[in-house]
């Protein structure tokens, strides 16, 4: 269901500037997949690239005091005016989630594949769910709509797959607010999630992605836009922050944390207990905290 920028602008009583544009999507600026129709903000100029080099997005919300300083190269957007832009915009978004039917790609019957093996009291949302082949699915773990396990995957106890995850912020009076998540997991074919772990899915468009062969150990948590390639192992009691990208063949020794939107590039090692903040190169072990090269 889409959404014009000024319904949208009146509704929370902000003021537009600029053509009145279809609303399809909400995402944040500095995301590289954003779908056509695209509403974002930015809290400071050193965005305004971000948003006027990408013609998928067509409104944003701006500080008054920025969208005067730049209205020449803010022509072709339309622009809503805020004191909070970032509070806003997930106002804006907790609104569409509760009250419309903007977000509808996942509202499906869920669909399970051949040779599908489960264990006892594990959960699978009625809706939005895509299971594939020779999947087994041990007991206790709950599958969230969103959710898509391509062939040959084994998902152990007592883990979560598609929740929600942790995107907090702070509204005008300083109270925190929790973003809904309307995004997916996508785990591709013959992967193994071990016990007692977390796949969160995406914020907005598009999914947590897990790619082919990749081995994840007990306990590990993976937040939300993550990215991970093929053939990568995340041993027991690994973090990724949000917006992590692993690359394929990455080794992630045990206890080991990631910053968000740190990449840990092909064929790379962190060693046990490491704290990763800056990315890792192509072929490197890294070890530490925080993390540094040893080879």
């Amino acid at each position: 269901m889409p959404v014009n920028t000024y319904f949208i602008s009146k509704l929370f009583n902000l003021n537009a500037f600029g053509n009145d544009k279809i609303i399809l999507s909400l995402n944040l600026c500095n995301r590289s997949i954003l779908k056509p129709g695209t509403l974002s903000y930015i809290t400071s100029d050193r965005f305004l690239d971000s948003i006027i080099n990408n013609e998928n997005i067509v409104s944003v919300l701006i500080e008054k005091s920025i969208y005067e300083n730049n209205l020449d190269i803010l022509s072709q957007i339309t622009s809503v005016i805020s004191e909070s832009p970032e509070a806003d915009f997930y106002k804006i978004h907790e609104y569409l989630v509760t009250q419309t039917s903007f977000y509808n790609e996942f509202n499906f019957k869920t669909v399970i594949g051949e040779n599908f093996k489960i264990g006892n009291n594990v959960l699978i949302d009625n809706e939005g769910v895509v299971i594939g082949d020779n999947v087994t699915i041990d007991s206790n773990t709950v599958i969230k709509k969103g959710t898509v396990i391509d062939n040959d995957c084994h998902i152990g106890c007592n883990t979560v797959i598609g929740c929600d995850g942790f995107q907090l912020i702070r509204d005008q009076d300083g109270c925190n607010m929790l973003a809904t998540h309307v995004g997916g997991v996508r785990i591709r074919k013959n992967v193994s999630v071990g016990n007692g772990s977390i796949i969160s899915k995406s914020l907005f468009t598009g999914s947590t992605y897990i790619g082919k062969n990749t081995r994840i150990d007990n306990l590990v948590h993976i937040s939300h836009n993550c990215v991970i390639g093929e053939n990568c192992v995340l041993t027991a009691g690994t973090t990724l922050a949000g917006s992590v990208t692993i690359e394929d063949g990455v080794w992630i020794g045990p206890n080991s944390t990631i910053l968000n939107k740190a990449v840990c590039k092909k064929q790379s090692t962190v060693g046990i207990g490491s704290v990763v903040l800056n990315n890792v190169e192509e072929n490197s072990k890294v070890f530490g905290n925080p993390a540094r090269k040893i080879q």
